[in-house]
This record gives structure tokens, C-alpha cells and sequence, in this order.
């Protein structure tokens, strides 16, 4: 078994044997970066064999992840190791920001052959010559120069010095200001806080070297990070006032200008997807990207996203985002066929401000050999089965497959046809079609009763007697009588009037409110 410990600052030496060591241009391999974002990620370590084992927790959520073994003996038995580890928690082997160097002795192994190799542009770090970002010389960085220009001839009062630990308070307060500017999805900035303030308070130990910026003694910007190895040096975080033209050009050169003379490239991480810090990254024209690896070992992640892959032709980088964020073993729907993945489908609950729970399915899919054979009806009378007992409400889908006949025909669902449904995470990930004026749904609701109470008490003066006959959901079958604002319920038929689910949906539909994601 491995034996993790917590990462401290007290560990720097011992870890940098392995760090500085290693072959490559990654800044997830900078003692700097693995500490300080330590709380979030919950980083730990060991030490198997004469090789450095680094574990965390993917986006501070239930995932593990480990970063490529760092030791001159890497073989089957450390992967072995990692995947009993992984086991322990019932989980797969998920390898980070794997070099590609160890990436081909992987696929070596057993493990490895079996594994989803992928690449992830959105992990992707983005390296410069140290010599391009201080000179921005060159048709491409003509702008760049021009904003640097245009600083110094507005602010005649600017200055500037090298970072050092007692910035503290005037670095915290630029981080306050930029926070109330900037709004990033799936960003936590309070993290990214946390970091700096880790980082400053072990300033010396951690070897930060940065610069900061004034403008008429007044703190307008910052940037800092640490040395990656003798040759690289990795920006860990860089902010600035954009009340004031130039600000972020001329940090970022400044920082180039003042790196020592042996630092040949600048590592400026990665954009994480978001669209606008790709732009401002490519904009400095990197020399390249840093080409590294991901993988998962065979399970059912895997086999998702294999199956994910053929029926939606989504990318590497949205499938991961998608299976590390919001699959889960107790969300998905599988159906195997021997060792083939048959279909699936994966259960969403949302609320609102009446309904406590709000179910949305998600991604059904059908491999194309097991196609027109049952295997998407029983993974959607599961998943209904499944939320029934979860006390769900009402339950959404958006259906991409306009031939596919069993959403209304055998589970009674109904047209939405309000406005389009709107589902998305707090960070902002879609869940639906990725084209909103296309995701027009349909919804059935589960528990009758508890439903109508809730439609009732926001439409008071619903008037109606029906006999519900729910061949699915017997428990909702009775007699239903609503008046002043009340629903009288009698498990007997007292009525000649007798709806069925899609009646009730459509006579007493859901109203169009915001939807908050609760898993």
C-alpha cells in the first residue's frame, strides 16, 4: 500500500530531488504551484521504490488524480501500485500531465495498453521565449509595444520594483479589486487568492521571484512564479488594474526582462478553456504548447467515454470535463452486454425555488451494434425507477433523437414547448445541445400528488376532479379533486374523468424558472 502525506513547505528539498530532475516543460511539476495550491487540491505524496508518487483531488471534488511517477526505476509494479491505490477508492488510475516520453513506456505496460490515452488543449501550458516576451519584437507584438508605449507616456508618475515578502497587503488589495471586476466560470477566484497568499507567506522558501507596478505610488499590477528547472520559469499568477491602458503588456514584459539570463522559456500555464484568456495568451504568439498526456484506466469511465465519443462526436476536452465533474457511479445508468458498454444515461437533480427536486436525464446513448433492441427503454425506465425513489418531482430530457418514439409512446413524457430548457452547473457547463434555441424538451411528472400541491398553491384557483391512471407509476393512480387552493387525494376511482401523465403535464404545466444544480 502507499502511505500519502500531506504536502508541506518543510518537504521542498526532498520533493525538488525528483521535481528538478524531471524532463519537463509542465508547470503542474513546480514544487511552487503543487504547494501552494495545495488546500484546494488536498495534494499529497510518497515516496514507493525510489519514486515520487504525487496524488490530488481533480477540482477539489471526490475524483483522484496522479501526476506521472518522477524516479529513474518507473516499471509495471509502481503502475500496479497506483492502480491498487486508485482501487482503494473505488476508482480508476487517472494520470496527469504525462510527458510523452513516459507516456510511450506506459502503453507499455499491461495497464497502460488498456488504458483512454487522450490530450486535452485545455491543459495545455503555453511556453515562450524569454527573448520574445522582452524584446516584443516583431510585426506580430507591434500592438503589445504600442500598449507599453502608450503607459508610459500616460502615467509619468509609474515605478516599479521586484517583489518581495511585505507586499502582502498592497498584492491582496489589487486581488479584491480585480476580484469585483472579473467574473470567470467554474473559476473559484478565492482559490486562486488562497494560492497567492500561500505563495508570499513562504515567498523566500518557495524562491518567488516577481514584480510589481506602480502608478503614483499606488500598486496597479503584479506578477510572479518560480523556476520550473535551470531553463523554465513558470508564471503562477499575474493581475492587473485595466482602468489603466498598458497595464498587463508591460507587467508581463517586465517580468521577462528582469528573469535571469539562463531562463531560456516562460511557461505561462494553461487557459482552462476559457475562451477570452486563450485569445490574450495566443496573442503573445507562444513558441509552443507543452504536449502532454492524460489517461484513464479501463472501467467505466472508459467505456463511457468510447461509447460518449461515437454517438455525440464530442471532444476529448468537453468528455472530460463532462466525466470528472458530474459522473458519478450513482448518477449513471449502465447497461452492459458481456464486456461491451450497450447504453446509458445519466440522472441530473436541479431545484427551484417551489420544487425541491428537478430531475434532468442526460446523455442517453445506445452503442449502434445494440441499437433497436431495448437497451435505451431499459436504461430510461431505470433511471425514472431510480428517481421515483428519490422522491423526484418532475423530470426533464431534451430529445436529440427526434425518431425515438419511447419518450412519449411507453413513459408518458410531454412536449415542453415554453421556451427552451436551460440547464447548466454553477461553472457554467451546458447540459444541453450546445445550441439553446434548439433545446426544446419534454417532461413527466413523477409524484402526482406532491406536484399538484405545489401547482396549486402558486395557482390558487384551480378548479378540477380527475381519476389519474398511471400504468408506470401506480402509486399515482386515484382519484385527485382541487378546489380553493386544495388537493384532496382518494386511492380509488370516484370519477368517470380519467387522465393520464401527459394530461396532467399538459393541463398543469411546470412554470419557466431558474434552475439551480444540486448534483
Amino acid at each position: 500500500m502507499l502511505h500519502f502525506q500531506d504536502i508541506d513547505i518543510i518537504d521542498k528539498e526532498k520533493l525538488d530531488y525528483y521535481l528538478t530532475n524531471l524532463v519537463t516543460q509542465s508547470c503542474n511539476y513546480a514544487f511552487a504551484n503543487l504547494f501552494s495550491w495545495r488546500h484546494k487540491y488536498h495534494t499529497g505524496w510518497c515516496i514507493y521504490n525510489n519514486c515520487l508518487i504525487i496524488k490530488f483531488l481533480i477540482d477539489s471534488k471526490n475524483k483522484i488524480g496522479y501526476l506521472q511517477p518522477i524516479g529513474n526505476n518507473i516499471d509495471s509494479d509502481i503502475i500496479n501500485i497506483m492502480v491498487e491505490d486508485a482501487a482503494s477508492y473505488n476508482q480508476p488510475l487517472r494520470l496527469y500531465s504525462m510527458s510523452k516520453e513516459f507516456t510511450d513506456i506506459y502503453k507499455q505496460t499491461s495497464i497502460g495498453n488498456n488504458s483512454y490515452i487522450y490530450q486535452n488543449r485545455d491543459l495545455e501550458d503555453y511556453l515562450y521565449t524569454t527573448e520574445s516576451l522582452r524584446t516584443l519584437s516583431g510585426k506580430s507584438l507591434q500592438t503589445k509595444r504600442n500598449q507599453i508605449n502608450q503607459f508610459k507616456r500616460l502615467y509619468k508618475n509609474s515605478s516599479y520594483r521586484l517583489l518581495n515578502n511585505t507586499d502582502k497587503e498592497e498584492v491582496e488589495n489589487l486581488m479584491t479589486l480585480w476580484n469585483k471586476e472579473k467574473v470567470i466560470h467554474g473559476y473559484e477566484i478565492n482559490e486562486e487568492s488562497d494560492m497567492i497568499r500561500q505563495s508570499l507567506m513562504h515567498f523566500d522558501t518557495l524562491d518567488i521571484f516577481g514584480i510589481i507596478l506602480y502608478i503614483d505610488e499606488r500598486a496597479v499590477a503584479f506578477s510572479f512564479g518560480s523556476y520550473l528547472n535551470k531553463k523554465i520559469f513558470c508564471v503562477h499568477a499575474e493581475k492587473a488594474n485595466t482602468q489603466y491602458i498598458g497595464t498587463y503588456s508591460y507587467i508581463n514584459q517586465l517580468l521577462a526582462s528582469h528573469l535571469p539570463k539562463d531562463i531560456e522559456l516562460i511557461n505561462r500555464e494553461e487557459d482552462m478553456g476559457i475562451m477570452g484568456l486563450r485569445k490574450s495568451k495566443l496573442s503573445y504568439y507562444p513558441e509552443f504548447l507543452s504536449n502532454n498526456y492524460y489517461s484513464i484506466s479501463k472501467s467505466d469511465e472508459t467505456e463511457i467515454w468510447k461509447l460518449w465519443k461515437t454517438c455525440f462526436g464530442d471532444s476529448d476536452e468537453f468528455i472530460s470535463s463532462y466525466l470528472i465533474n458530474y459522473s458519478k457511479n450513482d448518477n449513471r445508468i449502465l447497461n452492459y452486454q458481456g464486456n461491451d458498454l450497450a447504453a446509458m444515461i445519466h440522472l441530473h437533480i436541479f431545484k427551484n425555488q417551489d420544487i425541491d427536486k428537478i430531475a434532468y436525464l442526460y446523455g442517453l446513448a445506445t452503442s449502434p451494434q445494440y441499437r433497436n433492441k431495448g437497451f435505451a427503454y431499459d436504461v430510461i425506465k431505470k433511471s425514472l425507477l431510480k428517481l421515483w425513489r428519490k422522491d423526484v418531482k418532475i423530470v426533464y430530457a431534451i430529445q436529440e433523437n427526434k425518431d425515438f418514439n419511447a419518450w412519449s409512446d411507453k413513459f408518458d413524457f410531454t412536449p415542453y414547448n415554453k421556451s427552451p430548457l436551460y440547464f447548466r452547473s454553477p461553472e457554467q457547463f451546458d447540459f444541453g445541445t450546445g445550441i439553446i434555441e434548439q433545446d426544446f424538451g419534454m417532461y413527466r411528472i413523477m409524484h402526482a400528488l406532491d406536484y399538484l400541491n405545489i401547482y396549486t398553491a402558486k395557482h390558487p384557483s384551480t378548479n378540477a376532479e380527475f381519476y389519474l391512471s398511471d400504468s408506470l407509476f401506480t402509486e399515482n393512480n386515484g382519484t385527485y379533486s382541487i378546489s380553493n387552493g386544495i388537493v384532496e387525494y382518494k386511492p380509488i376511482q370516484t370519477t368517470s374523468h380519467i387522465m393520464h401523465p401527459q394530461d396532467i403535464a399538459k393541463q398543469f404545466p411546470p412554470d419557466n424558472v431558474e434552475l439551480e444544480f444540486v448534483m
